[in-house]
C-alpha cells in the first residue's frame, strides 16, 4: 500500500454516535479499502459536536494513521486521550465515533 498510515498497524473501532444507520460499517468499508485495519464496529453515545471524534491514547505511535484520519474525514476533532468509559473502546488504539 501507498498509505503510510498502514504501516503503523493500528486497531481502529468505530462507532455510529449518529442518526445515520450504517454509518459507522460505511467508515469501515472506506478506511479499510485505504488498508486500515477495523476491528469493530458498533453504536455509541455521541462524543462531541463535530462530525467525527477520533481518540488516540498512544498519539505518538499513530501520528500518520491520525493524519490520514483527519484528511480522509471532514470536520473531525482529535482527542490525544483514551476514549471516556461511555464508549466501549475494546482493545483499540484509535477510536472513532461519529456524531452526526
Amino acid at each position: 500500500s501507498t498509505n503510510p498510515a498502514v504501516a503503523e498497524g493500528a486497531n481502529i473501532a468505530i462507532y455510529n454516535g449518529g442518526e445515520t444507520s450504517g454509518a459507522a460499517g460505511a467508515l469501515q468499508t472506506k478506511l479499510a479499502a485505504g488498508g486500515l485495519n477495523i476491528t469493530t464496529t458498533g453504536n455509541a453515545d455521541p462524543s462531541g459536536s463535530s462530525a467525527y471524534t477520533i481518540y488516540v491514547a498512544k498519539p505518538d505511535s499513530f501520528t500518520k494513521t491520525v493524519d490520514y484520519l483527519t484528511k480522509n474525514l471532514a470536520d473531525a476533532t482529535v482527542v490525544q486521550t483514551a476514549a471516556p468509559a461511555s464508549v466501549p473502546a475494546n482493545d483499540a488504539d484509535i477510536v472513532i465515533v461519529i456524531n452526526k
